[in-house]
């Protein structure tokens, strides 16, 4: 069972990871690895999207091996897995990474290349 307290903190801690790269800009993290994956420039990091579903978290009950999703609007998560705090933080960071790097600022990329950017960005982000 995960505690609001626990849940809390985890945001807060993935909260504080988004700003912190978003205040490095180009030398980001998520930056230089999407230019590389993306093979171009061309395209948003929406730090406020990644914001916006950290503050939109609801739960599912589930079997204990799902851990949860995001639609891309809320992050729902199951309040049965077996969280600890770095497990939740990493899959708390992973869910809002989607749908946050954005093509000329509009498009979506394949899920694929997200999955591939949050490998490389963290190779526990892939979970």
């Amino acid at each position: 069972m995960i505690l609001r307290s626990q849940i809390n903190k985890a945001v807060n801690n993935a909260k504080k990871w988004f700003y912190n790269e978003q205040l490095k800009g180009k030398k980001s993290i998520i930056y230089i690895v999407a230019k590389k994956h993306l093979r171009n420039d061309d395209f948003v990091i929406w730090y406020d999207e990644a914001e916006y579903k950290l503050d939109h978290i609801q739960f599912l009950e589930s079997n204990a091996d799902f851990q949860g999703e995001t639609d891309g609007v809320t992050i729902w998560i199951n309040k049965f897995y077996e969280w600890n705090d770095t497990s939740l933080e990493l899959f708390l960071i992973h869910e809002a990474l989607h749908f946050t790097i954005r093509r000329k600022g509009i498009h979506d990329i394949p899920e694929y290349k997200e999955h591939n950017i949050m490998e490389q960005i963290n190779k526990n982000l892939i979970i």
